[in-house]
């Protein structure tokens, strides 16, 4: 496990050796997917904050369809997380 909490691994997949693997933690808010929260996360959920509910809204947190008051404090909560 590297400092990002990352694991790298090696398995069999369908009967074959030499399958690699990389898991790295999920971080709510982390919009951007560069393992942080930081200020350009915040930027891009207040950018899409209020939208009316659609599938999959590229700023939802919590998976509910919509950007809300509850994606900001999830968000909020981890600002600062990673990196």
């Amino acid at each position: 496990m590297n400092d990002k909490g990352q694991i790298v691994g090696g398995g069999i997949r369908n009967n074959e050796l030499g399958h690699g693997f990389l898991m790295t933690p999920i971080i709510l808010g982390d919009l951007d997917d560069d393992a942080d929260v930081d200020l350009q996360d915040l930027a891009t959920l207040l950018s899409c904050f209020g939208t009316p509910p659609q599938t999959d809204p590229p700023c939802d947190v919590d998976g509910d369809s919509d950007v809300d008051l509850s994606d900001l404090v999830l968000l909020l909560a981890n600002f600062g997380v990673g990196g």
